[in-house]
């Protein structure tokens, strides 16, 4: 296999344990727009990473850009970083990427998949594939986890959950939840979804049947990116209720209708950044890495 040189740029902690992942093929790895990680046991292959000071020197003899997920920060001029006072401008990064380069992201925007497509640029989006996807959602539903013991006085065991979707990341979810005694029940407009929960022990709701059931929660896991519950819903639930939001900005839960009631509901992208970096990134090198032969 050729040598291969990397780029990596922007994104949270995970991205850095991609970075020394990928360091560990002795391939050179460029790095821009990524946080140091400070006090922490780092990889051996962190001294390997070429810390560079420029978009353009990182990317100049780079045959692959691994960037972050999500790609975009949240108005999808800027590629995501958590790095003060550097500025990725989404269009100037892609046009220092040359035709035949191979560009790696989560949630790619359709204006940077156009942009590669004409531009001869290869390119791969993170959740798009399947290994990525089954690995990643257990590492975000733990994260979820986290967040609700944090947000909520009471203990899961024992609780009333209600989780909309049943996908790959709420398929995991509702599993976690049920191991920990939970009473769950699962909402989805997909028939086959609603049996296939209740073959895994969950009670189970049709969309139809939702507003009847909604003030018996005491826990709500959102994991679809569309508007689920809106104000009127909101209305019909416990005050009590601790919300999760898992589903990608702007979220499905009518968050202006919580906030007049005191509702404790957030929206929380990048769990398994916050939760669980190492393994998050070592799953994206992976899922990188697979696509070698054909660079």
């Amino acid at each position: 296999m050729k040598s291969i040189s990397f780029a990596v740029m922007g994104g949270d902690e995970r991205l850095f344990y991609t970075a020394c992942r990928l360091a560990e093929t002795n391939c050179p790895v460029h790095v821009f727009g990524l946080k140091h990680i400070e006090g922490q046991t780092k990889p051996a292959a962190a001294s390997a990473l070429l810390w560079e000071t420029s978009i353009r020197e990182c990317l100049r003899s780079a045959d692959v850009l691994v960037g972050p997920v999500p790609f975009c920060g949240p108005k999808k001029t800027e590629i995501f970083h958590k790095v003060p006072d550097v500025f990725l401008p989404l269009y100037e990064t892609l046009s220092f990427l040359k035709p035949s380069q191979h560009l790696f992201g989560g949630v790619l925007p359709e204006q940077v998949c156009s942009y590669c497509q004409e531009h001869g640029v290869f390119f791969h989006d993170f959740m798009k594939m399947e290994t990525v996807g089954i690995e990643n959602a257990i590492a975000t539903a733990e994260g979820s986890l986290a967040e609700a013991i944090t947000r909520s006085p009471k203990t899961l065991h024992g609780a009333r959950c209600l989780v909309l979707g049943y996908g790959k990341c709420a398929q995991v979810l509702a599993e976690k939840l049920y191991g920990l005694h939970a009473h769950v029940t699962v909402c989805a407009r997909n028939e086959s979804q609603r049996s296939m929960a209740f073959s895994r022990g969950c009670s189970v709701l049709s969309f139809e049947e939702l507003s009847t059931r909604l003030s018996f929660f005491d826990y709500i896991f959102n994991t679809i990116p569309a508007r689920v519950l809106n104000a009127d819903q909101v209305s019909l639930l416990s005050s009590e209720v601790c919300i999760i939001d898992l589903a990608s900005a702007p979220g499905g839960i009518d968050f202006s209708a919580c906030e007049q009631r005191n509702i404790c509901a957030g929206l929380f992208p990048g769990l398994p950044g916050k939760y669980a970096p190492k393994t998050s990134g070592e799953i994206l090198a992976r899922a990188v890495l697979s696509k070698l032969p054909m660079l």
